[in-house]
């Protein structure tokens, strides 16, 4: 059975596609600054040393390489990699975390990062992922007594449950079960 991806999942990847790819051009853009722009003309004099030292080529090359692995964390997300979730939730946090040193003016990105941190700890997004609730074990006299008409699935997941429980095992969606009367 094939997981369906939440939309808000879709959603994440495609910005952060689409943030990625424009930090790549920007990357590019600043290893060949001093092929473009000559220091001299701009009279600036940090700009001229920073060039002549090749920082601005090492931030550039630092910046795409960043890019690069945030294209494979995308493809982890859309794929349902547990290391993509994982990945992507590291981001996150350490994202806040530079929002909160760059008070006030880093609130926004401490807000959309809280937002994504929130989002990837939905009980439907983590189980899309493969985490989740995992099953009680049960003692050998449950499972002797259990059949397979004392079962009950999951419509979220799919998950095989049994008739006393009210919640799936493995995402946590409340069980709807059938009246026998």
């Amino acid at each position: 059975m094939q997981k369906m991806r939440p939309l808000g999942v879709t959603i994440l990847v495609i910005l952060e596609i689409l943030s990625s790819m424009l930090f790549l051009l920007g990357g590019v853009g600043l290893m060949l600054l001093d092929n473009f722009i000559e220091p001299q003309i701009l009279d600036i004099p940090e700009l001229q040393y920073l060039t002549e030292l090749g920082i601005i080529q090492l931030i550039g090359l630092i910046v795409i390489i960043l890019s690069l692995s945030s294209l494979v964390v995308s493809w982890g997300l859309w794929t349902g990699r547990r290391w993509g979730w994982t990945l992507s939730l590291i981001f996150a946090i350490l994202g806040g975390l530079s929002g909160i040193i760059s008070l006030p003016i880093g609130i926004g990105n401490l807000v959309l990062n809280i937002f994504i941190i929130w989002y990837l700890l939905e009980p439907h997004v983590k189980a899309f992922y493969g985490f989740g609730f995992k099953p009680q074990p049960k003692s050998q006299s449950e499972l002797l007594s259990s059949s397979i008409s004392s079962m009950v699935y999951c419509t979220r997941c799919g998950a095989k449950n049994s008739i006393d429980d009210n919640f799936c095992r493995r995402c946590g969606a409340l069980l709807k079960k059938a009246n026998n009367s």
